[in-house]
């Protein structure tokens, strides 16, 4: 059986740098195996696939969780931050105050699940971190003093449940 080879960074198996679709290199970081959008949208997944993906990333690294953080997780975090960037914003324009609360209430229970599924669990919590300060804390503001359905009319009608999702 032969030695597998250790690739330095940006490093193919044929020994060249990756080339971007004009044929130059390119150092941008690679994305990740899978699209991080898969089930937010309601598309199928195959965890057990997904997840033989991410074991690779680990594998690669021989003990070492950096192959898996530089080559998975980081692009992975910047999309999940793209991503709940731009629903933060939908929900916004669309959603009461309590129904928005819900909606992050499930999203931070479903991303918990997908690295429960198929990611390495040091990933949980960096990305309830990124949903967390995309849906909540960046728009803390907006939703507590929202006319009609903030803080104050929470409040005033008694929602205890909304209340406990703050």
């Amino acid at each position: 059986m032969s030695a597998v080879p250790r690739l330095g960074p940006g490093a193919t198996v044929s020994g060249r740098a990756p080339a971007a679709a004009s044929g130059h290199p390119t150092s941008r970081p690679p994305s990740p195996p899978f699209p991080p959008h898969l089930r937010r949208d309601g598309h199928g997944e195959d965890a057990g696939l997904l997840k033989r993906c991410t074991d690779v990333f680990v594998t690669v690294g021989q003990g070492s969780l950096t192959v898996y953080a530089s080559g998975l997780e980081a692009p992975l975090l910047a999309a999940t931050r793209a991503y709940y960037k731009r629903k933060s914003q939908d929900w916004l324009a669309a959603l009461s105050t309590p129904d928005y609360l819900s909606r992050a209430e499930r999203a931070l229970v479903a991303e918990a699940q997908r690295v429960e599924r198929y990611l390495h669990e040091c990933t949980e919590s960096p990305l309830l971190a990124v949903v967390e300060q995309e849906l909540l804390t960046a728009h803390a503001s907006a939703l507590l003093d929202r006319e009609g359905s903030g803080l104050t009319d929470m409040l005033k009608h008694d929602r205890g449940a909304d209340l406990a999702r703050l």
